[in-house]
């Protein structure tokens, strides 16, 4: 609208010293009055002032780490440089609680009743199914990450199966739903992000997370079959399996592009190879203050 105002007050400006030259037609001339009314409704009818939302401030002493694993697809730990120390640890199935929980209204159990006693002849013997009345439950988010798990290792199994069998098989559509459990566990990841006024969210480099967890592989292995050299390298295999099933690019986009949506700055750094997730979130989070020392 601005700019229509400014079109129609230089429009004028050129009549006027039109105007001082030579005299208006009448063309002109009600072109001119067209002007002067349609600048006097831009200026009566002024726009509402946009909608603004202030810019994000973070601390700048609090960062968060993030760790990838493999039962855990994200480990946060939020840390103050300052004064090296690690403020708070999060699961991922504490930061999928975050917020409000929606609810939902559950049904309530089928319950057969009979139809004027008379039995027809059909499937069900010519009882009606009566629900009875249901219950408000919370919606458990933490459990897509189950779900996704489970559908990876069915869907290792079947392939498995069809390999054996020489024929082809055909994945099952999780992508979806990775993609969805994903973009929720980076939007709640900024949402603590915002609660905690952080600066600065370091990730691991993916480059390396292969290393990285290859050493908690083989202990694992072998201290589940501490004697068993064959068990050990199948544990292994099907753990590989699993751990790579995730899609940790998927992820990491997700919360690179929330956190440049909301001017949180996010640092890659590489992930240590020994400790728990915890401690690697924590490392992540402390790796900053050491470069910043630097």
């Amino acid at each position: 609208m601005g700019t229509t105002q400014t079109a129609t007050q230089r429009i004028l400006g050129n009549a006027q010293q039109s105007k001082a030259l030579s005299p208006l037609s009448p063309t002109q001339a009600q072109h001119i009055k067209r002007k002067l009314t349609q600048l006097k409704r831009l200026q009566d009818n002024t726009p509402p002032p946009r909608p603004s939302q202030p810019i994000y401030q973070g601390d700048a002493r609090r960062v968060m780490g993030l760790s990838f694993g493999r039962h855990d697809p994200v480990t946060v730990a939020v840390a103050n440089t300052a004064s090296a120390q690690v403020l708070e640890t999060l699961s991922t199935r504490a930061v999928l609680n975050i917020g409000p929980q929606k609810k939902l209204w559950r049904n309530g159990k089928l319950n057969p009743t009979g139809q004027d006693e008379f039995k027809k002849r059909h499937p069900n013997q010519g009882q009606l199914n009566t629900r009875l009345p249901g219950s408000q439950t919370k919606v458990r988010l933490h459990r897509l990450v189950n779900r996704l798990h489970q559908q990876h290792q069915a869907d290792r199994l079947r392939r498995a199966k069809a390999q054996q069998q020489d024929r082809y098989f055909r994945r099952s559509s999780v992508s979806d739903l990775s993609l969805y459990t994903n973009r929720l566990i980076a939007k709640k990841l900024i949402q603590l992000a915002c609660d905690r006024q952080i600066s600065t969210i370091v990730m691991p480099k993916l480059e390396g997370i292969r290393e990285s967890v290859e050493s908690d592989i083989q202990a694992q292995a072998i201290r589940r079959y501490p004697n068993d050299k064959n068990r050990q390298k199948y544990y292994r295999k099907q753990y590989r399996a699993s751990f790579h099933a995730w899609s940790y690019q998927e992820l990491a986009s997700c919360i690179q592009a929330c956190a440049r949506k909301q001017g949180i700055r996010v640092m890659i750094h590489r992930q240590q190879l020994a400790g728990s997730l915890t401690e690697k979130a924590a490392q992540m989070a402390l790796s900053e203050q050491s470069k910043a020392a630097a």
